[in-house]
């Protein structure tokens, strides 16, 4: 039987949600424990559902990058925004990886996937345009395992574990 640390934390649906193209806001800490955040909206997971892998442009998250490479911890906060049905993941051996092939495809797949969801939010074309306007060619993965995964979707079951 395997351990309990190789079974996912994550359920199918969890991962699922978390893929489609949500909002995502991503956080780490410095050595001073000064917290440092970037914005993504590209996710994917692993088909054994304990590797988590976030698309970030170094440009725009040079700190949560050099604080997940000091120190490995990583918060990921996942939020639909029509609904505000959102996840919290966090992981404790986060490292930065370069991306593949497949991540550009994901991103493309993400963009639309949001676009359409903040189209619904009755939020203008040009500040969508704004917010997805993002060549992930240039990005950097940071990929984690799940040892934590919180529903934070506001109401009375928010900050349960999931």
């Amino acid at each position: 039987m395997p351990s309990s640390a190789a079974l996912p934390l994550l359920s199918e649906s969890q991962a699922e949600f978390i893929q489609r193209g949500l909002s995502i806001a991503v956080a780490s800490r410095s050595a001073r424990l000064v917290p440092s955040l970037a914005r993504s909206f590209v996710c994917s997971v692993d088909a054994t559902r304990t590797g988590v892998r976030i698309l970030l442009l170094p440009s725009r998250a040079a700190d949560v990058l050099r604080d997940i490479d000091a120190c490995g911890l990583v918060a990921a906060v996942f939020v639909l925004p029509t609904s505000h049905e959102t996840l919290q993941i966090k992981g404790a051996d986060a490292r930065v990886e370069p991306i593949v092939e497949s991540d550009l495809a994901l991103a493309q797949r993400s963009r639309e996937y949001l676009a359409n969801d903040l189209s619904k939010a009755a939020m203008t074309g040009d500040y969508i345009s704004q917010i997805l306007d993002v060549d992930f060619a240039q990005s950097v993965a940071v990929r984690f395992t799940p040892s934590a995964v919180f529903l934070q979707t506001p109401g009375p079951g928010a900050g349960e574990a999931a």
